[in-house]
């Protein structure tokens, strides 16, 4: 004899299959158990607001990627959508994929959870007909194959050999191989029209995560649609709930992990995610500042220098030279290649720190070199720092030897030979060394005394990290294929600032008793000249 329970819950499926086959939220909120880890039972699956939204996007789109706060649900909603498919499509092949294989294992163990806990008739109709730790293959009601699911951990090969309509990127900012995993899977899902699901927390500007998610969240062009959800996904979060644990956790002393944890925005996500050499709140306050005005254009090449406008020129200007002024221009340069860095050169006024203006550009090194020695002249014949890589050694050599050029900073070194410091020209870059020069620019920084306007500055600040080598150390560089050109050329100027700083007018000061007796002095002398008369 059937339950009376049962029976109430078998017709109900009868009565909604058609509506369980196209609404993946209905049949969700209505069958699917999740498990309470808190009483240790199984709850009915009540989607939040921000999952109704996810779901909808994954319906939608057959390339999506999620960047979500912390405890949200969504890899228990991807492995409910994905159970799904596997009831209601036939010839349905789908594979998760994280970054260890106990991750794999336990993301798997989410769907098997919930096809545990469905009513009977889905059981009957789509049974286990064959399963390990890594898979689940279902059949039809005559155990005939008819889906299949399986778990994978991070390897560059996983996905190429399979025909898949499915893949779930699960944790995909922390799966090492995950742009190898892609570029293995994709040509499978163009085969069947699958779906790509990309799912992560932020983890800094990892190579493949995050440039899609940017990409994608900006304009779209790479066919990715993006969400973004944040703390406040969770309906039992308030703003009390989010004030008390930020208090919490600046307390002690994490409040960047409970930030990177619970993101309010995606920008936030992933500075303080990763190892971000600078203070990422200082970062967020850059790039919420309103933008400064600036003239773009280029200088003349020949002949007197000239500023030509031009709204595509590699120049850019906030302040025109000032006559009495003195400048400093920080010159990172590079080889000059299509697909390589940006030559840069930054220009601050060395007595109010502020930035005037900035080239940037893919330029040979005689057309930099003759760029950099010409704006140096404009403004005021101000000093150089140069960074001495391959390309710094042509540069100074057109400098030097062929316009005797004579205001280039000079680095102290201590030169092992003759034991004794001496000084070269330019700036040589080792690990230590450049570990100098970021940290005189993180201290003008903080203490705001340089005032940078570049938005472009702002945005490689944000890539700017510390990266933990083999050995031990850290070394300070671009995360992923990003740039830090301009972060070299600011930092270049503030070594000046720090090494050479401009001399504030001598002013004398005067005695309190001196300056009383002198005015005395002279209104005595002035009533003698008033009585002569």
């Amino acid at each position: 004899m059937i339950d009376p329970k049962q029976e109430k819950i078998l017709r109900k499926v009868a009565k909604n299959w058609v509506k369980c086959q196209t609404e993946p939220a209905f049949f969700i909120e209505n069958f699917c158990m999740l498990k309470d880890q808190r009483y240790g039972r199984a709850i009915p699956f009540k989607l939040w607001p921000c999952q109704k939204t996810q779901l909808d996007i994954w319906e939608g789109n057959i390339r999506s990627i999620t960047l979500k706060t912390r405890q949200i649900g969504i890899s228990w909603l991807s492995a409910a959508y994905m159970l799904h498919q596997m009831i209601f499509r036939t010839f349905f092949e789908a594979m998760a994929i994280s970054r260890k294989e106990t991750d794999a294992i336990k993301y798997l163990d989410k769907a098997r959870f919930m096809y545990h806990n469905l009513p009977e008739l889905f059981k009957e109709l789509s049974p286990i007909i064959h399963e390990n730790q890594r898979m689940i293959e279902l059949g039809n009601d005559r155990k005939k194959h008819k889906s299949i699911a399986m778990a994978e951990s991070s390897n560059p090969e996983a996905g190429r050999s399979e025909t898949l309509n499915m893949i779930i990127l699960d944790e995909a900012g922390f799966i090492p191989d995950a742009e190898s995993i892609w570029v293995a899977a994709e040509p499978t899902l163009e085969k069947t029209d699958g779906k790509a699901i990309v799912i992560s927390t932020g983890n800094g500007y990892d190579k493949f995560f995050q440039p899609i998610f940017e990409g994608s969240w900006e304009t779209g062009a790479n066919g990715f649609k993006a969400n973004f959800i944040p703390w406040s996904g969770d309906p039992s979060r308030d703003q009390a709930w989010y004030d008390l644990r930020e208090k919490q956790s600046k307390a002690q002393g994490r409040l960047r992990d409970f930030r990177a944890e619970y993101p309010r925005n995606p920008v936030e996500a992933f500075i303080v995610s990763g190892d971000t050499f600078f203070d990422p709140d200082l970062i967020q306050e850059y790039l919420n500042r309103p933008p400064c005005g600036f003239q773009k254009g280029n200088i003349t090449a020949k002949g007197p220098t000239r500023f030509i406008k031009n709204s595509t020129g590699p120049l850019k200007i906030w302040e025109m030279p000032q006559p009495g002024k003195r400048y400093v221009l920080g010159a990172d340069s590079a080889e000059g290649v299509e697909s390589g860095d940006n030559s840069v050169i930054e220009i601050y006024d060395r007595g109010s720190k502020d930035q005037v203006a900035e080239f940037a550009g893919k330029l040979d090194t005689d057309s930099y070199a003759n760029i950099l020695f010409r704006l140096a002249h404009w403004y005021n014949h101000g000093m150089i720092n140069l960074e001495m890589n391959s390309a710094g050694d042509s540069v100074l050599n057109y400098l030097v030897k062929h316009q005797h050029y004579p205001n280039i900073f000079r680095q102290m070194r201590y030169d092992e030979f003759s034991r004794k410091k001496i000084k070269k020209l330019g700036w040589r870059t080792s690990n230590s060394s450049k570990r100098i020069l970021m940290d005189a620019l993180a201290l003008f920084l903080r203490e705001r005394e340089m005032r940078p306007k570049s938005l472009e500055f702002f945005e490689e600040m944000k890539t700017f990290v510390m990266i933990r080598t083999d050995f031990g150390n850290y070394k300070l560089e671009a995360s992923g294929n990003k740039k830090d050109d301009r972060v070299m050329a600011t930092a270049l100027c503030s070594i000046v600032f720090q090494e050479q700083p401009v001399a504030a007018p001598f002013r004398r000061r005067i005695n309190p008793a001196a300056k009383s007796r002198f005015l005395r002095k002279k209104a005595n002398y002035d009533l003698a000249r008033i009585m002569e008369r």
